[in-house]
């Protein structure tokens, strides 16, 4: 689909599309002029009107198109509705600046004024209009870097700012040099490639920091030595760097988990501040690989154990499948989310914890024998304290990762479960996952599900009647929570309801809309020790929703539950909220392929996540009471659940998401969308709250990755004002 527009009049505009066609992949509009000069882009999202601003000049060709994100389909050229809408000078730039505070963090506390001023500094610096810095930072906010198909473009234009960034917010970190030394070892056995070796010594060679030693751990049978101990000998002395700083070790052949004890045992690696770095033959260190681990001690010296980013290295050496990790995540992690293979751990931990053998049959490949080995560890000290994640790609992996099965997954998992006598199972599920059931111990506790409505029967009916017929936990009560209906027939249905079922009961809210409020009002009528917040426009898709949700409420070390959700065309709605998305909070994964696997696969995992919809949420009612409920005073409307979940945080309990509570959210279809003025002014304060009370969270969401975007619902990667594309000087 394409199409030329011309405008009479230079100056800002507001241009709008929408979409009615569903079944297809997220669309992406973009514009530019026939020469090719400008471009812009606007994610449509099907049935839902997105807009942007663009300056256009007089009397100029622009070129509507519509593609898919992929670049591959094309779409019915009545699928899409366009509008242009002139407006003033002083409406584009205050939209410019809103739209920039709110995505990028580093502007967020920016006023209006001051942006001007800032913006104004910015074009001196690039010796062009102001106008023009303003759209280039703009712009910023719709750039679009998928992992797929931008990975070699971010790694060149954005990676390096990314980094200079987060050196600069290091305040205190001056000198990166270590105590002790990063141990690298590195196992190899007979007949190993000497190419792939070089590969790697070659990266070590780069490296900016000489306070590292690498140990190669050549396996041999008995007393040989052969040709393979010679070569490697021959390339050491071949340069002055590796000859100093590597040393070839001759061990006995055996599992690689007992190969790496060997080297662990070396007297020079039991010095107290010793780290230890695995590696594989072919693998790639990042040439500032030691400065980063040595800037995260400095930071956190209690740690002893730190994950950094990684990616894998085609035949030709190109990096791709990058893998950027959360910090740790243990039920992400108990359901076959492992560390990958860049860890950096604490000689004297190690030790403490026996070595890398897990004690298991069978030869390990490395990722395999991290996932064990994390759990391992996790016995000695608390990894959720003494663990730091470095978003930095530190590693370059010369193999396919994560080859160990779900079968090896849930064995290990089920021995964790054993030793510390929990009551659940780990079974292998789909892909390269695992499912944790944990009972939920007899007599079932009491589950008291609260549902705000306000007329509209033909939503609040299906819901209920689903509820009550696809639910097979056996305890719980419905409350109906009656938001001043005055349908006659949603009031003879809620009359009727509660006479045919005696689970339901309808509670009478006689007071304006506040969701936060009337949850409150109805905890402190319910009779269950469990609560379940459910939005009345919810419909169950499998009868054991409920007791998967409660099973995982009711662990004490968890907080709020969450649900998967889909919209009715069976897309994702809801798969975890993660701070600082869109602003102040978004669902990550929202209009995903319903049976997609998403991001590392954890559309199939349980996880934790800093927050979950109060669409569909269980929580203990002592926890809901301990923090006071909802926040009915400041968050009436937006952003209570996730205030909710984040009080709870800050006690210490872990948020929890759950794909195997799966449901339909119809998502606002009785309350409608924030598009009037009051309820836009009503929004902006409640995010201006959230912001004030939880800022030092939305910019470094835990259960997130620096390096994915804040803009974006789908884990693109993430861009930094930095690296602003040049804008021709024909913009204004």
């Amino acid at each position: 689909m394409s199409d030329i527009t011309t405008v009479s009049k230079t100056g800002w505009y507001l241009l709008k599309c929408s979409m009615a066609l569903e079944a297809v992949e997220s669309i992406v509009m973009s514009q530019q002029d026939s020469t090719g000069i400008a471009s812009f882009s606007l994610l449509i999202r099907p049935g839902r009107e997105a807009q942007r601003v663009v300056y256009l000049l007089a009397n100029t060709s622009y070129r509507l198109s519509l593609r898919t994100a992929n670049d591959k389909a094309s779409l019915p050229d009545n699928q899409l509705c366009c509008s242009l809408q002139h407006i003033s000078v002083a409406d584009g730039w205050y939209r410019l600046w809103l739209r920039v505070r709110n995505l990028l963090p580093e502007w967020r506390e920016v006023s209006f004024p001051f942006f001007l001023v800032k913006v104004a500094g910015r074009a001196v610096n690039l010796k062009c209009l102001p106008s023009t810095a303003a759209l280039q930072l703009y712009e910023t906010t719709w750039s679009h870097y998928t992992q797929v198909k931008d990975y070699s473009r971010w790694i060149e234009e954005q990676e390096p700012a990314l980094q200079k960034r987060r050196r600069a917010n290091q305040p205190g970190v001056e000198n990166t040099t270590l105590s002790a030394k990063v141990y690298f070892l590195l196992p190899l056995a007979s007949g190993s490639c000497l190419d792939g070796l070089r590969k790697t010594l070659t990266s070590l060679e780069q490296l900016s920091s000489d306070n590292w030693r690498c140990i190669l751990l050549l396996a041999r049978k008995g007393d040989e030595t052969g040709e393979d101990e010679q070569k490697i000998r021959s390339l050491l002395v071949s340069s002055v760097v590796l000859s100093q700083q590597v040393d070839l070790l001759l061990v006995a052949e055996g599992a690689l988990g007992e190969i790496l004890n060997t080297g662990l045992e070396l007297q020079v690696i039991q010095a107290p501040e010793s780290w230890v770095f695995p590696l594989l033959l072919g693998d790639r260190v990042a040439s500032e690989c030691v400065e980063w681990l040595s800037r995260t001690v400095q930071q956190a010296p209690d740690c002893s154990v730190i994950v950094a980013d990684e990616d894998r290295l085609t035949v030709d050496g190109r990096r791709i499948k990058p893998c950027f990790k959360t910090a740790w995540n243990l039920d992400a992690f108990l359901s076959g989310t492992g560390t990958g293979r860049a860890v950096l751990i604490k000689a004297s931990l190690l030790q403490q914890a026996g070595g890398f053998a897990l004690g298991m049959e069978g030869e390990l490949p490395l990722d395999a024998l991290l996932y064990g080995l994390m759990l391992k560890l996790s016995a000695h000290v608390d990894l959720s304290a003494s663990s730091r994640n470095l978003p930095v790609v530190l590693l370059h992996v010369a193999e396919s990762a994560d080859q160990h099965s779900a079968v090896f997954k849930a064995k290990v998992v089920n021995s964790w479960l054993e030793t510390r006598q929990y009551s659940a199972e780990a079974t292998p599920v789909s892909g390269r996952s695992v499912r944790v059931r944990w009972e939920v111990r007899a007599p079932e506790p009491m589950v008291s599900l609260l549902v705000p409505t306000r007329d509209h029967v033909e939503i609040l009916q299906p819901c209920i009647e689903s509820v009550l017929q696809r639910t097979d936990y056996p305890s719980f009560e419905v409350i109906i929570l009656d938001n001043q209906s005055n349908c006659p027939q949603t009031l003879a249905y809620l009359k009727e309801a509660c006479l045919r079922d005696s689970r339901v009961r309808v509670l009478r809210w006689d007071n304006p809309f506040n969701f936060a409020a009337i949850n409150n009002f109805g905890a402190r009528h319910a009779n269950g020790s469990i609560l379940a917040l459910v939005n009345n426009d919810i419909e169950p898709l499998n009868s054991d929703w409920l007791t998967e949700m409660v099973s995982q409420a009711c662990r004490p070390d968890i907080g709020c539950v969450g649900a998967k959700l889909y919209y009715p065309n069976g897309r994702i709605q809801h798969s975890g909220v993660v701070l600082g998305v869109g602003g102040v909070a978004g669902h990550v994964d929202r209009f995903a392929v319903g049976n997609s696997t998403g991001y590392k696969q954890r559309l199939l995992r349980v996880q934790n996540i800093s927050a979950v919809t109060a669409a569909c949420l269980a929580v203990r009612k002592d926890l809901f009471d301990r923090v006071g409920g909802m926040n009915e005073l400041q968050l009436a409307v937006n952003y209570n659940d996730v205030d909710l979940c984040l009080k709870i945080q800050a006690l210490g309990y872990r948020n929890l998401w759950t794909p195997f509570a799966e449901l339909i959210h119809h998502e606002s279809v009785s309350r409608g969308t924030d598009r009037s003025p009051s309820k836009r002014v009503r929004a902006q304060n409640e995010a201006a709250y959230m912001h004030r009370t939880w800022g030092h969270l939305l910019d470094r969401d835990p259960a997130y990755n620096p390096n994915l975007t804040l803009v974006h619902e789908d884990f693109s990667l993430r861009v930094s004002d930095d690296c602003m594309r040049q804008l021709s000087t024909r913009y204004p």
